[in-house]
């Protein structure tokens, strides 16, 4: 038996959901956009959570914090360079330790969750510390959004000793150096 299959009916639930259209038999292509980020990024974020399969683990402190490769590779200038390029101590090594002042430990372990999910908690107390790790590390446009978050509680920070500190991390970023003038 050769069951003939019905078309969908124009204005059905499967045209919304589906993205069906209408086309003539001389289109050639037919195109959408499925997007599914949000369900991509929390299978990545879980990865980074339950620490699976990762590739590497740095030492920052007393506390382990297992990487990948590729998504350090992929999200920063700076570990582009220290991980993939040959001539660099930490090129090919599973465990890499890392020099970072104490007061930073705590805000690499967001900075790093960072680069998975692509969201992170920050403070007037935290921000300082934050831009000094996106620029050692070159994530330019987590380095935009310190900024501006830094413009937005300026009072803030003033209030709590940081303005010094704040201003010469802006000076580092000439592309935002209108906040200052």
């Amino acid at each position: 038996m050769n069951k003939k299959e019905n078309p969908p009916k124009e204005g059905t639930d499967r045209d919304a959901i589906h993205g069906v259209k209408k086309c003539d038999e001389q289109d050639t292509v037919v195109e959408d956009v499925l997007q599914n980020t949000t369900n991509v990024l929390q299978k990545i974020a879980n990865l980074y959570a339950e620490r699976m399969m990762t590739g590497m683990t740095f030492a920052i402190g007393q506390a382990p914090c297992p990487a990948y490769r590729i998504i350090l590779y992929a999200t920063s200038d700076g570990f582009q360079m220290m991980l993939m390029n040959a001539t660099w101590r930490e090129f090919g090594d599973a465990g890499t330790t890392l020099q970072e002042d104490e007061k930073y430990h705590t805000v690499f372990r967001q900075f790093l969750h960072y680069m998975y999910v692509g969201k992170m908690t920050i403070s007037v107390d935290t921000a300082v510390y934050v831009l000094k790790l996106v620029s050692k590390y070159n994530i330019h446009g987590l380095a935009f959004m310190c900024i501006d978050y830094k413009q937005l509680y300026l009072n803030m920070a003033t209030a709590k000793g940081y303005f010094d500190k704040w201003l010469h991390n802006v000076m580092v970023y000439p592309g935002r150096k209108d906040l200052i003038e």
